[in-house]
């Protein structure tokens, strides 16, 4: 006998007397958002289904499990972004609710300004992005300062407290030696 499928998803397979055997599908999603798109591949678990039997006259349901978790992944690092967490999915399907989803969002990382001692952008100076952690989503490491001809920094790098937000470096003016010739007299 073929098993007919309802519209709650429970697929039905006929049996003796007024118990029928059921199963459910279910599906864990863990969406990557917010990289403009680098972001991964959405993805997708849904090789797990509840069993169970139904009766026919009351509609009562008896589950051989109540519950399932399934598998977490580690969010992938991507180039300039940062992620909101270090692992997704690991989320609880049940019966009544089969399906469930987990969102990573990625934020792009801030960049280290050059600024002179008034507080102005230098002009020609490199804008860099904070460094990722390759071993961690959610973080970035100490990033060097960039060289900028005629100025020296205040700092040699910047360990970002705030991920997304800009660090301003000030640079000082770099003032050379200059050799003069003088005159000396000396009287007695």
């Amino acid at each position: 006998m073929k098993p007919s499928f309802p519209a709650d998803s429970e697929a039905v397979f006929p049996s003796n007397g007024h118990w029928y055997h059921v199963e459910k599908a279910t599906k864990q999603v863990i969406e990557f958002v917010g990289a403009e798109g680098k972001a991964p591949k959405t993805n997708v678990q849904d090789d797990y289904k509840f069993k169970g039997k139904k009766n026919e006259v009351t509609k009562e349901t008896k589950w051989a499990e109540k519950t399932h978790i399934y598998n977490s992944v580690d969010v992938p690092v991507v180039e300039k972004y940062f992620a909101d967490k270090k692992q997704a999915g690991g989320k609880e399907v049940t019966p009544e609710k089969p399906e469930v989803t987990d969102t990573v969002t990625y934020k792009h990382l801030g960049k280290i300004i050059p600024v002179d001692e008034k507080g102005n952008l230098i002009d020609g100076a490199a804008i860099p992005d904070y460094l990722n952690d390759l071993k961690d989503p959610t973080k970035a490491l100490e990033t060097p300062v960039p060289e900028v001809k005629g100025y020296v920094p205040t700092v040699k790098s910047v360990l970002p407290k705030e991920l997304d937000v800009d660090t301003k470096v000030v640079y000082k003016e770099k003032l050379t030696d200059v050799e003069k010739g003088t005159k000396q007299v000396v009287e007695f």
